[in-house]
């Protein structure tokens, strides 16, 4: 199949053109990823052109919308390949993207119908050219049923894709789970069956007023208000320094060290003795170097009496080319862990995962205990059972609702993972920066307590919008 792409496409002013089904198999990016796509477009220029068929956008509906958001001029060329412009798409994107085996399985289930479709046309094409002709037309792979082909086009797995479809028929909303990246095929197919089995989704409900834990102010004002010792867990993403000023208030790279202890010294007493605070954040370039602001806040907290117990990752698997063009791409933010104590409460096992290689699998060389390399408490030999989670929390960025048009939000799955791993159920978890809600949200979903602040009322109805959602 040829991929060639014809410059002629013409001068196209239009930019609400309609998508091709093709173009939907793939989900949009998140309003912050959106943005810094079209930051970088304003700063380096579109790299790559909307592809058009048949006057609808095949492929680029991220990047025509990125150029609308900055007023730049896009570029179009019509699609010319010999063959299905389906599969060209699927081929594109599965470049672009980091899909795991479960993301592959859910692409292929939407794929289903737009198979079915193309088949069809074959089929109206091939009438009077004979009878076989028409039957070989009726798919583009002579052999296989259909989750078949399309297990083979997306390269997932055909016994995955059929499960998808039966989650599809029982509980529709965990397929969009899949998308995003929040669960394994097998890990919702255990929800449908436990669904099923209780006729009722197993979250712990909360049932006090949400309007009395979302509240519109500033958290230098709201955080005297809690219980001493009251908080296991403060996970929040603050303001960067002098980035999206257009959006929220911001603080200055220079004033972001004693901003940052001012509100830490308020959550100093509100914690418990075991309890963390989880800050997502990540230094900026600024004239091609990195900026310090984050590192001089760090260096700060640790002076002012803060453990800080240590770094963490946050890794976006489907992360898009931002940042410089004269970089590695971004994939990855940091998570600071700091708590009053050297050894604050962690549940090491929350999100571990079952393995058969539980040990130190290497020549002992350098011996094991205090100052060596090797712990002394770690097993010389495999083991099976469940390992302890990583220091890299893996979550994808695409999942957040449509409408949520906060501009930095991070995925529910990050702050499940961190919910899970620093808290227990009915812990107070504390968002003082909460935007839309996501840390609430999750934790509402766990069955913790919740509080969020927040001095824009637009995030606070944000927030309390997606709170009512949580059953």
């Amino acid at each position: 199949m040829g991929d060639r792409l014809g410059e002629g496409a013409g001068v196209v002013k239009e930019r609400n053109l309609p998508l091709h089904a093709a173009c939907k198999l793939f989900p949009r990016l998140s309003d912050t990823e959106l943005r810094e796509l079209a930051e970088d477009i304003q700063s380096n220029g579109l790299q790559n052109p909307i592809v058009l068929l048949d006057g609808k956008v095949l492929d680029g509906q991220n990047r025509l919308a990125a150029c609308k958001l900055v007023g730049v001029e896009p570029r179009f060329v019509q699609w010319q390949g010999e063959g299905s412009p389906l599969y060209w798409v699927v081929s594109q994107n599965l470049m672009r993207r980091h899909l795991t085996a479960s993301q592959r399985a859910a692409v292929a289930f939407d794929l289903l119908p737009l198979l079915e479709k193309e088949a069809k046309e074959r089929q109206r094409r091939s009438k009077g050219r004979g009878e076989k002709v028409a039957h070989d037309c009726a798919t583009s792979e002579k052999n296989g049923k259909a989750s078949e082909v399309a297990a083979r086009v997306v390269g997932a797995s055909a016994r995955y894709v059929e499960m998808v479809k039966e989650i599809g028929c029982k509980q529709p909303e965990l397929v969009e789970r899949i998308r995003v990246g929040e669960l394994s095929v097998p890990e919702a197919r255990k929800l449908t069956a436990i669904a099923a089995s209780n006729g009722r989704k197993g979250r712990t409900r909360i049932s006090k007023d949400d309007k009395d834990k979302i509240i519109r102010g500033d958290c230098f004002d709201l955080i005297p208000s809690l219980d001493d010792g009251s908080v296991q867990l403060v996970l929040t993403s603050p303001p960067y320094a002098e980035q999206r000023n257009g959006h929220y208030r911001s603080v200055s790279e220079k004033a972001f060290p004693d901003w940052t202890l001012g509100w830490m010294k308020l959550l100093w007493d509100k914690l418990t003795d075991g309890g963390s605070v989880l800050i997502v954040i990540r230094p900026h370039l600024k004239n091609g170097i990195l900026s310090d602001y984050i590192l001089r806040t760090r260096l700060a907290l640790r002076d002012d009496g803060w453990c800080e117990n240590e770094e963490l990752i946050w890794l976006k698997p489907d992360a898009p080319p931002l940042g410089s063009t004269k970089r590695p791409r971004r994939t990855w933010e940091s998570i600071l862990w700091f708590s009053r104590s050297p050894q604050p409460f962690c549940d090491l096992f929350a999100c571990g995962r079952d393995s058969n290689r539980i040990g130190f699998d290497a020549s002992i060389r350098f011996g094991a205990g205090t100052g060596k390399p090797v712990h002394g408490g770690q097993n010389y030999e495999m083991t099976n059972g469940k390992a302890r989670c990583p220091d890299v929390f893996v979550a994808p960025v695409g999942g957040n609702p449509q409408w949520n048009d906060h501009p930095a939000v991070f995925p529910e799955s990050l702050a499940e993972q961190l919910i899970l791993t620093f808290s227990s159920a009915g812990d107070l978890v504390l968002d003082p920066f909460v935007g839309s809600g996501t840390t609430c949200t999750a934790a509402k979903k766990l069955g913790r307590e919740y509080r969020g602040f927040d001095v824009d009322r637009n995030f606070v109805k944000l927030a309390l919008k997606r709170l009512s959602d949580v059953e």
